[in-house]
C-alpha cells in the first residue's frame, strides 16, 4: 500500500505494467496454442498447398502456422480461431510469406459435402494480377 499524506488514509499501488501485459500474453499464447493443435490434427500434418507431410526435427520440416489475416490486423474474435489458421511446409510458406508469388484467402475450416477441405483459395501472381489456382 502507498502512503499518503493523510494520516490512516491509505493509496493503493498500481498494479506495474509488466504484470498486467504478462497475463495477457500468458491467456494469448495458451489460445495460440490450442488453435494450433486443433489445426495439426485437421490438417493430418500436411501442407495444405502442397500436401507434403510437415513436422518432425528441424525448421526444414516444420509446420508453418499461417494466418490467413494476419494477426496484426484481424480482430481478436477470429484472430487465433483454426479457420483463420492454414499449415504449411516451409516452400510454400516462402512463397507465400516472402515472395509474393501465391496468395492463400478463404476459410481453413470450410468443408465440400464429403467432408473434404476446400476453404482455401489459391492465387498466383501473373503479371501484375492475381490469378486463381483452385481450392485447397
Amino acid at each position: 500500500m502507498g502512503a499518503s499524506n493523510w494520516p490512516g488514509l491509505a493509496i493503493p499501488k498500481p498494479e506495474p505494467r509488466w504484470k498486467s501485459k504478462r497475463k495477457k500474453v500468458t491467456e494469448e499464447s495458451s489460445d495460440i496454442k490450442d488453435a494450433y493443435q486443433l489445426v495439426d490434427e485437421r490438417d493430418e500434418r500436411k501442407c495444405r498447398i502442397c500436401r507434403r507431410w510437415v513436422g518432425g526435427i528441424g525448421m526444414l520440416n516444420a509446420v508453418h502456422h499461417h494466418h490467413l489475416i494476419s494477426r496484426s490486423i484481424a480482430p481478436r474474435e477470429i484472430k487465433h480461431t483454426t479457420g483463420n489458421i492454414a499449415s504449411l511446409c516451409n516452400d510454400c510458406h516462402d512463397l507465400v510469406e516472402n515472395s509474393g508469388l501465391l496468395r492463400i484467402s478463404g476459410d481453413a475450416d470450410a468443408r465440400d459435402p464429403n467432408g473434404v477441405l476446400c476453404g482455401l483459395t489459391l492465387e498466383r501472381a501473373v503479371d501484375g494480377n492475381w490469378e486463381a489456382v483452385g481450392q485447397r
